[in-house]
């Protein structure tokens, strides 16, 4: 034989009302929090999608954007130079803290003759124990001023087919017609991602103070009864 309790065992009958009183208003919040996140997330998504988020707090192009299409771009529209390059420069900048010795150092630059040969012959060529630390110094700032400066230039044709008046990207033929579209995927995956992210957060910060406020009026029912 089976039994269905509609309160606990441990209950005591006089002590039904206030049991039967708490589940109902459980049952009751889960919706409304609900609601709550769904409203929030709506409202939270329609602000975010109101604003670029393509600019950092200077009104420049982010990095994070800006790598983006740079790194896009050189795997699938750059020229056979331009990949060579850029991957030889970002396999210094990674390898070049681990060199121990001249030779080491001597052996990366090598492996990478596109970075070497931008390089002053003098700064590698008189590599010692004693000015290895600093001349590996000099030689990373060099690269990485290299690395920069191609990324700056993502960054202008970014600038370039950045309307303001309609604050959306445009095709432009001093851009070119794959930078465009790189830019343009980019800039959607990128406000995608910003509209999603806004729109959690502000669901469920929504469903949080909903949750809360009912949990207190819950308190209050109890008491009461």
């Amino acid at each position: 034989m089976s039994y269905n309790y509609s309160v606990p065992q441990n209950y005591y009958p006089q002590d039904a009302a206030v049991y039967n009183t708490v589940q109902s208003d459980k049952k009751s919040s889960s919706p409304l929090a609900t609601l709550g996140f769904i409203a929030g997330g709506t409202f939270g998504g329609i602000k975010a999608f109101e604003k670029v988020p393509y600019f950092d707090k200077n009104g420049d192009i982010k990095d994070s954007f800006a790598k983006g299409v740079h790194k896009k771009y050189i795997k699938t529209a750059a020229s056979s130079t331009e990949k060579a390059l850029d991957e030889q420069l970002l396999n210094v900048i990674k390898e070049i803290d681990k060199t121990q010795s001249p030779d080491e150092l001597r052996a990366l630059l090598n492996k990478n003759p596109k970075v070497k040969n931008k390089l002053s012959k003098g700064l590698v060529k008189n590599v010692t124990e004693n000015n290895l630390v600093s001349n590996k110094a000099t030689i990373k700032n060099s690269v990485l001023a290299k690395y920069t400066e191609n990324l700056q230039t993502t960054k202008n044709k970014i600038f370039k087919s950045w309307d303001a008046n309609s604050a959306s990207f445009v095709e432009k033929r001093s851009i070119g017609d794959k930078t465009y579209k790189i830019i343009k995927n980019n800039a959607i995956k990128i406000k995608t991602g910003f509209v999603a992210k806004a729109a959690l957060i502000s669901g469920a910060a929504t469903a949080l103070v909903i949750s809360l406020l009912q949990k207190a009026v819950n308190k209050k029912k109890s008491q009461k009864v």
